[in-house]
């Protein structure tokens, strides 16, 4: 991709407010029953961006809380017969069981990122293969992507060609979704190729005066805010500034 690695990884770490106007279209399709078998699940719920504290600025955006992501998994299931509804019931009972003491209990996320280049997405239901996200820099303005789809090895045949197949639909080079931002990347990228750019620094002051949300704090690890924020593209950014100029 013609872009610097940065952007790519500061988008899967904490950037949703994108979403709507990117990807209106598919977002349109989904909702009116056009691509029956992608399901967003992003409207409903409870979601949360969380910005790890500590060493390194570790991004997981869109954690999900609640029961209707289970439901909308369960409906997907019926879809695919008796085995896959098995299958999710007891993946949920397993979840259940791990997080009996845990005072929250997400569901599922929908993207992530590892500081500094490795980046995940889930996307929010059991039926969506799990995308890892490697972004290798070639250069300032170049960047080699490479991708994995990671399936859960408990699942029937039919859920994993599922899974594979809602992936490689949306988030392939030649998916519903992903060259949307590439196109945004890409004007990005040309943006900042001008003497304007260089002298006019980004505005990363969205969510600066939203405080984190205290009473999730002290059951969630990290720094957790209402997910409309660029707390995570602050922190991503001032990390890798002390990366690169303090001594090791």
């Amino acid at each position: 991709m013609p872009v610097n690695w940065k952007l790519l990884a500061e988008n899967f770490g904490g950037d949703q407010y994108h979403f709507a106007a990117t990807h209106g279209s598919v977002s349109a399709l989904s909702k009116a029953g056009q691509t029956a078998r992608i399901n967003f699940s992003i409207d409903e719920g409870q979601h949360y961006s969380v910005v790890l504290d500590g060493c390194a600025p570790h991004g997981l955006l869109q954690l999900a809380v609640g029961k209707n992501f289970y439901q909308d998994d369960l409906a997907q299931a019926e879809t695919l017969g008796t085995e896959a509804v098995d299958w999710l019931t007891e993946r949920q009972r397993l979840q259940d069981e791990r997080l009996a003491t845990s005072p929250v209990q997400p569901y599922s996320f929908h993207v992530a990122n590892i500081f500094p280049n490795f980046s995940m997405i889930g996307m929010g239901t059991a039926f969506y293969g799990r995308g890892f996200i490697m972004w290798q820099p070639r250069g300032p303005r170049l960047t080699e992507v490479w991708e994995w789809c990671l399936v859960e090895s408990s699942a029937p045949r039919a859920v994993k060609e599922r899974m594979v197949f809602v992936l490689s639909q949306r988030q392939s080079a030649a998916g519903l979704v992903t060259p949307d931002d590439h196109e945004n990347f890409e004007r990005l990228s040309d943006a900042l190729d001008t003497g304007v750019a260089r002298d006019v620094p980004f505005n990363y002051s969205l969510g600066e005066d939203v405080e984190p949300m205290e009473s999730l704090v002290a059951e969630l690890p990290g720094n957790v805010r209402p997910q409309i924020s660029e707390a995570y593209q602050r922190e991503f950014y001032r990390h890798w500034h002390r990366t690169m100029t303090e001594p090791a």
